[in-house]
């Protein structure tokens, strides 16, 4: 079986991993990507291009349900990846996309937004999207 060791540590990862899973530390060239939050997405989405790049395992096949109808056979990867350079994701299921949403390459699908306290707020009309990890308290708007 084909596997990354970490310059830093030398401990040996599985191919697909971005990080070492001793150390933290980067295995392989980053890249930033434009990506975007998708509320209707079980899971997270990534591109062709983007999995090829950084040797995604991959899953196996697995069948998605667009929001505009029918259904397709696509890849389902495993990916690490950094959420605006602070919050950390190892082994999530993102399935191969095209891409959309303005050419972005990742979407964030609810198998992250679901893992801590999500919030869209829209105070004085600026609108800010936050994830607090790990969840800290139950957030209820019709009970404040």
């Amino acid at each position: 079986e084909d596997s990354l060791f970490c310059s830093k540590c030398g401990k040996r990862n599985d191919v697909g991993s971005l990080f070492c899973s001793n150390c933290g530390n980067s295995l392989k060239n980053e890249e930033i990507v434009e990506g975007v939050i998708d509320t209707g997405s079980p899971v997270c989405g990534v591109t062709k291009r983007l999995a090829d790049k950084f040797g995604l395992k991959k899953l196996g096949a697995t069948s998605v349900s667009p929001a505009f109808g029918g259904k397709s056979e696509r890849m389902l990867y495993c990916v690490d990846f950094l959420l605006e350079d602070c919050l950390r994701f190892s082994d999530m299921r993102a399935t191969e996309i095209e891409k959309g949403y303005d050419g972005a390459e990742f979407i964030v699908g609810c198998n992250v937004l679901c893992l801590g306290d999500f919030v869209i707020t829209n105070k004085d009309r600026k609108t800010t999207i936050s994830l607090r990890l790990p969840s800290d308290k139950e957030i209820d708007f019709m009970v404040e």
